[in-house]
């Protein structure tokens, strides 16, 4: 079967975007982005088939994604995972969205070690977390096992157990009640954020034994 010829009859430029409406044979056909427009010299006149076109409208598409996914890595990065599941809810397929990961992941704009590797350290050294926290998280971000336990082995050795011991003194404070029962309300707030349990006996033993010097010395006094 012989393709169909059409003829551009407009191009319009959109108020708003770097894109233009194209009108084929008199009706509107699809839009573009301005740099497709020059790329396929899509003039008034000129004549598409409709392999052409359907070429045209894929590779839009395609252009379309990768810009809204450059805009989103330049608020904060993302995995892998976070990209493409972004891309679903705008409605993109999955062939493009492998298309646009796959571009970016060449151009170095995600790299799912790197992406690990600043999650984990900002989410334990700045916000406390625990290790079992993260790792959870970078396992729901679709980041692989071994990328995931890199990152964690790169942490300070002593950023968990300082932000713990940080926590556990300030949740102690906050507590009331007999001693025991403040022990196993702090221990279970640890555990809550992700830390191990020798990591919370470990914090919870120092700020226990903290009290206890402190109301040892004031009944000295």
């Amino acid at each position: 079967m012989k393709d169909v010829k059409s003829t551009i009859t407009q191009v319009e430029k959109q108020r708003r975007h770097p894109r233009y409406n194209i009108y084929v044979d008199g009706e509107y056909a699809f839009a573009a982005h301005e740099d497709l427009v020059v790329k396929y010299r899509l003039l008034k006149g000129s004549v598409l088939d409709t392999e052409q076109i359907q070429q045209i409208i894929q590779e839009d598409e395609y252009h379309q994604a990768y810009l809204y996914s450059i805009r989103m890595i330049g608020r904060r990065p993302h995995s892998i995972k976070e990209v493409k599941e972004k891309l679903a809810t705008k409605g993109y397929d999955v062939r493009t969205a492998d298309a646009v990961t796959a571009k970016l992941k060449e151009q170095g704009y995600v790299n799912d070690l790197q992406f690990a590797q600043m999650w984990a350290d900002h989410r334990v050294r700045l916000q406390k977390k625990g290790i079992r926290w993260v790792r959870h998280e970078l396992q729901q971000k679709g980041i692989s096992k071994d990328k995931i336990e890199t990152a964690l082995a790169g942490l300070d050795s002593e950023a968990e157990w300082g932000g713990a011991l940080q926590l556990a003194e300030k949740k102690w404070r906050q507590t009331k009640g007999a001693r025991l029962d403040k022990r196993r309300k702090v221990t279970a707030y640890l555990l809550r954020r992700g830390f191990s349990s020798s990591v919370v006996k470990k914090a919870l033993n120092q700020v226990d034994v903290r009290e206890a010097l402190e109301e040892e010395e004031l009944d000295e006094y």
